[in-house]
């Protein structure tokens, strides 16, 4: 064994000062978090006038201790791209690539779902670990987008997850910027469905409306007048999943208290505890 010590070297000029600046870039990039519920307060400071609700949808814990893990996974055959009628593959392309562009992150998205009222149009985008609300041509920005990052977007824990929520104030309220004038507010919720589930429905503010139903995917919305204010501690919107008989299959009220494994042994699971990985049923694959 070599025990002697190497002969100490300067670094070249100038690499002190190169590492300092790599340091400091790497420090202050820009890291993105869930966003926190706005009140109608703190939406002044918000320039689209956008407030996200932390959606509902279970937590992701690590395979326990003693869960065996299986040696093969199922595969798949790669899902068929989403499709929007009536609406053209290059204009689909940029919408999807617009959202993201606007949220601020890189990736392949898709598009899923786009409802469209008058001049109101939101469309629901997925990334690769991420689900957006986005609204589309609006007065300030073509391309308006939350961001709801983490997401296992392989399985669902269940019938269906809520995967976003956002809700957006009138253009004639008092906070409101000029170049919004006469649009109205909303609140939009979306996510992904099983195919067991034929109805979703989004419950808000004592309003209850049918999601449009498309891709695997859910999208819900509440117009409001543009004089509209996303009020103080506004109660969160309500979805339920029907199956085709009118079964209740879940609520976003009344989180799911079952556990689900994917096919690598991660539970996934509406609450904290840690569960007994024995108890759990198989994780549902979205398409």
């Amino acid at each position: 064994m070599n025990t002697t010590i190497p002969t100490p070297r300067d670094l070249p000029p100038g690499r002190h000062t190169e590492i300092r600046a790599e340091l400091l870039r790497a420090t202050t990039r820009k890291r993105f978090r869930f966003a926190p519920a706005l009140t109608a307060a703190t939406a002044l400071a918000v320039i689209a006038l956008i407030a996200y609700f932390v959606p509902w949808r279970p937590q992701a814990a690590p395979p326990a201790e003693h869960t065996t893990i299986p040696t093969t996974i199922p595969t798949t055959t790669r899902p068929a791209e989403p499709v929007i009628p009536g609406l053209p593959p290059e204009q689909h392309r940029a919408i999807a690539q617009g959202c993201l562009d606007s949220a601020g992150v890189t990736g392949s998205p898709r598009l899923y779902n786009y409802v469209t009222t008058d001049d109101t149009k939101h469309g629901l985008v997925f990334g690769g670990d991420s689900a957006h609300i986005c609204t589309v041509d609006g007065p300030m920005y073509d391309f308006n987008a939350d961001l709801h990052s983490g997401l296992d977007l392989k399985f669902i824990a269940g019938s269906f997850a809520l995967d976003s929520t956002s809700g957006s104030a009138g253009g004639d309220a008092s906070y409101a910027n000029p170049a919004r004038k006469g649009k109205r507010g909303s609140i939009v919720t979306a996510g992904r469905i099983t195919a067991e589930v034929a109805r979703v429905t989004m419950t808000v503010d004592g309003t209850t409306v049918d999601a449009v139903l498309a891709n695997d995917t859910f999208l819900a919305r509440v117009l409001y007048p543009s004089t509209w204010t996303i009020p103080e501690n506004m109660p969160a919107a309500v979805v339920r999943a029907y199956d085709a008989g009118g079964t209740l299959l879940g609520s976003s009220d009344t989180p799911d208290t079952r556990c689900y494994t994917t096919p690598d042994g991660a539970i996934m699971t509406h609450h904290q505890n840690q569960p007994d990985p024995a108890t759990c049923l198989p994780a549902k694959l979205w398409r």
